[in-house]
Protein backbone atom coordinates (compact mmCIF):
# COMPACT_ATOMS: atom_id res chain seq x y z
CA UNK A 1 0.00 0.00 0.00
CA UNK A 2 1.08 3.53 -1.19
CA UNK A 3 1.72 5.84 1.93
CA UNK A 4 -1.06 7.94 0.67
CA UNK A 5 -3.40 5.12 0.05
CA UNK A 6 -2.15 4.15 3.86
CA UNK A 7 -3.08 7.78 5.37
CA UNK A 8 -6.79 7.53 4.04
CA UNK A 9 -7.23 4.23 5.09
CA UNK A 10 -6.30 5.62 8.61
CA UNK A 11 -8.55 8.45 7.90
CA UNK A 12 -11.44 6.51 7.31
CA UNK A 13 -10.91 4.13 9.69
CA UNK A 14 -10.98 7.39 11.95
CA UNK A 15 -14.18 8.33 10.83
CA UNK A 16 -16.00 4.75 10.76
CA UNK A 17 -14.87 3.89 14.10
CA UNK A 18 -15.06 7.24 15.64
CA UNK A 19 -11.53 7.46 16.96
CA UNK A 20 -9.80 10.62 18.04
CA UNK A 21 -7.19 10.70 15.33
CA UNK A 22 -4.27 11.47 17.97
CA UNK A 23 -5.30 8.25 19.18
CA UNK A 24 -3.86 6.98 15.59
CA UNK A 25 -1.55 9.07 14.95
CA UNK A 26 0.13 10.23 18.46
CA UNK A 27 3.99 10.99 17.79
CA UNK A 28 3.76 10.42 14.11
CA UNK A 29 5.03 13.17 11.88
CA UNK A 30 3.93 13.57 8.26
CA UNK A 31 1.42 11.58 7.93
CA UNK A 32 1.52 11.56 3.97
CA UNK A 33 4.80 9.68 4.50
CA UNK A 34 4.87 6.55 7.13
CA UNK A 35 8.21 5.16 7.38
CA UNK A 36 8.41 1.66 8.71
CA UNK A 37 8.31 3.28 12.76
CA UNK A 38 5.37 5.21 11.96
CA UNK A 39 3.81 2.27 10.92
CA UNK A 40 4.59 0.16 13.53
CA UNK A 41 3.58 3.10 15.95
CA UNK A 42 0.48 3.44 14.50
CA UNK A 43 -0.75 -0.20 15.28
CA UNK A 44 0.22 -0.30 18.07
CA UNK A 45 -1.86 3.05 18.94
CA UNK A 46 -4.60 1.24 17.32
CA UNK A 47 -3.90 -2.13 18.92
CA UNK A 48 -3.74 -4.24 15.66
CA UNK A 49 -0.60 -5.81 14.06
CA UNK A 50 0.53 -3.63 11.55
CA UNK A 51 -0.11 -6.50 8.32
CA UNK A 52 -3.99 -4.99 8.96
CA UNK A 53 -3.13 -1.77 8.09
CA UNK A 54 -0.92 -2.94 4.94
CA UNK A 55 -3.53 -5.23 3.58
CA UNK A 56 -7.09 -3.20 4.66
CA UNK A 57 -8.15 -5.62 6.98
CA UNK A 58 -8.55 -4.44 9.95
CA UNK A 59 -11.91 -4.93 12.24
CA UNK A 60 -14.15 -2.22 12.53
CA UNK A 61 -16.09 -3.88 15.30
CA UNK A 62 -12.79 -4.62 16.72
CA UNK A 63 -11.73 -1.08 17.20
CA UNK A 64 -14.72 0.12 18.56
CA UNK A 65 -14.40 -2.37 21.40
CA UNK A 66 -11.22 -1.94 22.35
CA UNK A 67 -10.93 1.87 21.80
CA UNK A 68 -14.74 3.22 22.10
CA UNK A 69 -16.09 1.03 25.37
CA UNK A 70 -18.73 -0.18 22.94
CA UNK A 71 -19.80 -3.43 23.58
CA UNK A 72 -18.87 -5.77 20.69
CA UNK A 73 -20.43 -9.29 21.69
CA UNK A 74 -19.20 -11.00 18.18
CA UNK A 75 -15.99 -12.36 16.95
CA UNK A 76 -14.80 -11.23 13.65
CA UNK A 77 -16.57 -12.59 10.64
CA UNK A 78 -13.26 -14.56 9.29
CA UNK A 79 -13.83 -16.62 12.59
CA UNK A 80 -17.03 -17.95 11.94
CA UNK A 81 -16.26 -20.00 8.70
CA UNK A 82 -16.94 -23.77 9.50
CA UNK A 83 -17.12 -22.88 13.18
CA UNK A 84 -16.39 -26.50 14.51
CA UNK A 85 -13.73 -25.54 16.76
CA UNK A 86 -14.22 -23.56 20.06
CA UNK A 87 -12.33 -20.14 21.92
CA UNK A 88 -11.35 -22.87 24.54
CA UNK A 89 -8.90 -23.96 21.98
CA UNK A 90 -7.58 -20.81 20.97
CA UNK A 91 -7.00 -20.08 24.51
CA UNK A 92 -4.62 -23.09 24.96
CA UNK A 93 -2.57 -22.21 21.98
CA UNK A 94 -2.24 -18.31 23.04
CA UNK A 95 -1.38 -18.85 26.75
CA UNK A 96 1.74 -20.47 25.58
CA UNK A 97 2.98 -17.19 24.07
CA UNK A 98 2.47 -15.51 27.05
CA UNK A 99 6.48 -16.65 28.44
CA UNK A 100 7.65 -15.17 24.52
CA UNK A 101 5.81 -11.54 25.31
CA UNK A 102 3.99 -12.52 22.17
CA UNK A 103 0.23 -12.88 23.67
CA UNK A 104 -0.53 -9.46 23.42
CA UNK A 105 0.85 -9.55 19.66
CA UNK A 106 -1.33 -12.31 18.60
CA UNK A 107 -4.35 -10.29 20.08
CA UNK A 108 -3.82 -7.58 17.88
CA UNK A 109 -3.07 -10.12 14.86
CA UNK A 110 -6.48 -11.63 15.17
CA UNK A 111 -8.53 -8.57 16.04
CA UNK A 112 -10.19 -10.56 19.22
CA UNK A 113 -10.88 -8.57 22.47
CA UNK A 114 -9.74 -11.09 25.19
CA UNK A 115 -12.87 -11.12 27.02
CA UNK A 116 -14.58 -13.90 24.16
CA UNK A 117 -11.68 -16.00 25.48
CA UNK A 118 -13.65 -16.53 28.98
CA UNK A 119 -16.12 -18.62 27.44
CA UNK A 120 -16.90 -21.69 25.50
CA UNK A 121 -17.67 -19.84 21.70
CA UNK A 122 -17.63 -21.36 18.56
CA UNK A 123 -15.21 -20.57 15.90
CA UNK A 124 -12.77 -22.02 13.17
CA UNK A 125 -9.97 -24.27 13.30
CA UNK A 126 -8.59 -22.34 10.26
CA UNK A 127 -7.95 -19.31 12.81
CA UNK A 128 -5.83 -21.56 15.31
CA UNK A 129 -3.96 -22.87 12.30
CA UNK A 130 -2.87 -19.41 10.99
CA UNK A 131 -2.50 -18.05 14.16
CA UNK A 132 0.31 -21.29 14.99
CA UNK A 133 1.52 -20.57 11.40
CA UNK A 134 2.27 -16.58 12.72
CA UNK A 135 3.90 -17.80 15.34
CA UNK A 136 5.66 -20.39 14.48
CA UNK A 137 9.37 -19.41 15.00
CA UNK A 138 8.18 -19.63 18.71
CA UNK A 139 6.77 -23.31 18.08
CA UNK A 140 8.79 -26.43 19.40
CA UNK A 141 7.24 -29.74 20.10
CA UNK A 142 7.02 -28.77 23.87
CA UNK A 143 4.97 -25.98 22.89
CA UNK A 144 2.55 -28.14 20.77
CA UNK A 145 2.48 -30.52 23.68
CA UNK A 146 1.88 -28.12 25.96
CA UNK A 147 -1.01 -26.41 24.00
CA UNK A 148 -2.27 -29.63 23.94
CA UNK A 149 -2.20 -30.63 27.28
CA UNK A 150 -3.69 -27.81 28.29
CA UNK A 151 -6.74 -28.00 25.63
CA UNK A 152 -7.25 -31.59 27.04
CA UNK A 153 -7.42 -30.17 31.18
CA UNK A 154 -9.65 -27.64 30.14
CA UNK A 155 -11.70 -29.39 28.36
CA UNK A 156 -12.19 -32.72 30.51
CA UNK A 157 -13.39 -29.96 32.97
CA UNK A 158 -16.51 -29.02 31.14
CA UNK A 159 -19.52 -30.49 31.43
CA UNK A 160 -20.30 -31.07 27.56
CA UNK A 161 -17.59 -33.50 27.00
CA UNK A 162 -15.93 -34.22 30.20
CA UNK A 163 -19.10 -35.16 32.19
CA UNK A 164 -20.29 -37.11 28.64
CA UNK A 165 -16.40 -38.97 28.31
CA UNK A 166 -16.18 -39.84 32.04
CA UNK A 167 -20.05 -41.04 32.57
CA UNK A 168 -19.07 -43.38 29.33
CA UNK A 169 -16.18 -44.93 30.97
CA UNK A 170 -18.54 -47.54 33.16
CA UNK A 171 -19.23 -49.31 30.19
CA UNK A 172 -17.33 -48.18 27.27
CA UNK A 173 -12.99 -48.83 27.12
CA UNK A 174 -11.63 -45.51 27.17
CA UNK A 175 -10.18 -44.93 23.26
CA UNK A 176 -13.69 -45.85 22.07
CA UNK A 177 -15.27 -43.57 24.52
CA UNK A 178 -12.58 -41.05 23.34
CA UNK A 179 -13.45 -41.18 19.82
CA UNK A 180 -17.14 -41.46 20.06
CA UNK A 181 -17.28 -38.30 22.01
CA UNK A 182 -14.73 -36.68 20.48
CA UNK A 183 -17.17 -34.46 18.28
CA UNK A 184 -18.56 -32.85 21.44
CA UNK A 185 -15.93 -30.57 21.16
CA UNK A 186 -14.71 -29.94 17.48
CA UNK A 187 -15.78 -31.38 14.16
CA UNK A 188 -13.65 -30.68 12.19
CA UNK A 189 -11.72 -33.85 11.84
CA UNK A 190 -13.17 -37.20 11.52
CA UNK A 191 -11.95 -40.36 13.59
CA UNK A 192 -13.68 -43.61 12.35
CA UNK A 193 -12.26 -46.93 14.43
CA UNK A 194 -11.62 -49.86 11.56
CA UNK A 195 -10.37 -51.72 14.10
CA UNK A 196 -10.18 -52.20 18.11
CA UNK A 197 -8.87 -55.48 19.92
CA UNK A 198 -7.18 -55.38 23.75
CA UNK A 199 -6.17 -51.64 24.13
CA UNK A 200 -5.07 -51.52 20.27
CA UNK A 201 -6.86 -49.21 17.58
CA UNK A 202 -6.52 -48.29 14.22
CA UNK A 203 -8.25 -45.03 13.48
CA UNK A 204 -9.50 -43.80 9.87
CA UNK A 205 -9.17 -39.71 10.04
CA UNK A 206 -9.55 -36.62 7.79
CA UNK A 207 -11.33 -32.97 7.74
CA UNK A 208 -14.84 -33.49 7.77
CA UNK A 209 -17.42 -32.99 4.70
CA UNK A 210 -19.00 -30.36 6.82
CA UNK A 211 -15.74 -28.44 7.00
CA UNK A 212 -15.29 -28.91 4.02
CA UNK A 213 -18.56 -27.44 2.58
CA UNK A 214 -17.62 -24.37 4.69
CA UNK A 215 -14.09 -23.94 3.71
CA UNK A 216 -13.47 -25.88 0.56
CA UNK A 217 -10.24 -24.71 0.02
CA UNK A 218 -8.55 -25.01 3.39
CA UNK A 219 -6.05 -28.09 4.96
CA UNK A 220 -5.67 -26.98 7.84
CA UNK A 221 -3.76 -30.46 8.66
CA UNK A 222 -0.11 -30.26 9.18
CA UNK A 223 2.45 -31.51 11.49
CA UNK A 224 1.62 -29.07 14.07
CA UNK A 225 -2.19 -29.45 14.21
CA UNK A 226 -1.52 -33.74 13.92
CA UNK A 227 1.28 -33.25 16.84
CA UNK A 228 -1.46 -31.69 19.07
CA UNK A 229 -4.36 -33.71 17.87
CA UNK A 230 -1.91 -36.70 19.00
CA UNK A 231 -0.87 -34.89 22.18
CA UNK A 232 -4.38 -34.67 23.43
CA UNK A 233 -5.60 -38.04 22.98
CA UNK A 234 -2.76 -39.14 24.96
CA UNK A 235 -3.14 -36.31 27.56
CA UNK A 236 -6.87 -37.73 27.85
CA UNK A 237 -5.90 -41.49 28.39
CA UNK A 238 -3.49 -40.42 30.66
CA UNK A 239 -6.33 -38.62 33.08
CA UNK A 240 -7.90 -41.82 33.04
CA UNK A 241 -4.88 -43.85 33.99
CA UNK A 242 -3.89 -45.36 30.94
CA UNK A 243 -0.32 -44.61 28.78
CA UNK A 244 -0.82 -44.44 25.01
CA UNK A 245 1.79 -44.49 21.91
CA UNK A 246 0.82 -43.51 18.65
CA UNK A 247 1.79 -44.21 15.43
CA UNK A 248 0.96 -42.27 12.08
CA UNK A 249 0.68 -45.19 9.40
CA UNK A 250 0.17 -42.84 6.34
CA UNK A 251 1.21 -39.35 5.30
CA UNK A 252 -1.74 -36.76 4.95
CA UNK A 253 -3.47 -36.67 1.33
CA UNK A 254 -4.44 -32.88 0.32
CA UNK A 255 -7.37 -32.86 2.69
CA UNK A 256 -6.15 -34.24 5.80
CA UNK A 257 -6.80 -38.00 5.26
CA UNK A 258 -4.76 -41.03 6.69
CA UNK A 259 -4.53 -43.43 9.23
CA UNK A 260 -3.05 -44.15 12.69
CA UNK A 261 -2.66 -46.43 14.96
CA UNK A 262 -3.08 -46.04 18.81
CA UNK A 263 -1.97 -48.70 21.64
CA UNK A 264 -2.70 -47.95 25.64
CA UNK A 265 -2.75 -50.14 28.64
CA UNK A 266 -3.51 -49.01 31.90
CA UNK A 267 -0.86 -47.75 34.76
CA UNK A 268 -3.03 -47.12 37.71
CA UNK A 269 -6.18 -47.28 38.71
CA UNK A 270 -8.82 -44.61 36.52
CA UNK A 271 -10.26 -41.89 37.84
CA UNK A 272 -12.85 -42.21 36.04
CA UNK A 273 -15.06 -39.35 37.99
CA UNK A 274 -15.27 -36.18 36.90
CA UNK A 275 -15.19 -34.48 40.66
CA UNK A 276 -12.49 -36.83 41.35
CA UNK A 277 -10.36 -36.16 38.68
CA UNK A 278 -11.06 -32.37 38.99
CA UNK A 279 -8.70 -32.53 42.24
CA UNK A 280 -5.67 -34.01 40.53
Amino acid sequence: MLPNELNFYLEHLIECCGLDSTQVFDGVKRHHNFDALSLQQIANNLQVHYTHLLYQSVDANYLKSIHCAQSCNDLPKRFKHGAYSSTTSLKSVLDEFIEYEKYQDALMYLQINPKHLSEHKKMSITIIFDLIQFLSRYIDDKSLTNIAQRNADAFLATDFFGDVFFDCLDNRKPGESLFENIHLIERNWTYDIEQSNNGKMLIHTSQTAEMLDHCPNENYTDKNTIKIRFEFIKRVLEKVGYKSHIKQLKTPSERGEFTFEIEYKKIKRPFWKKQVFALQ
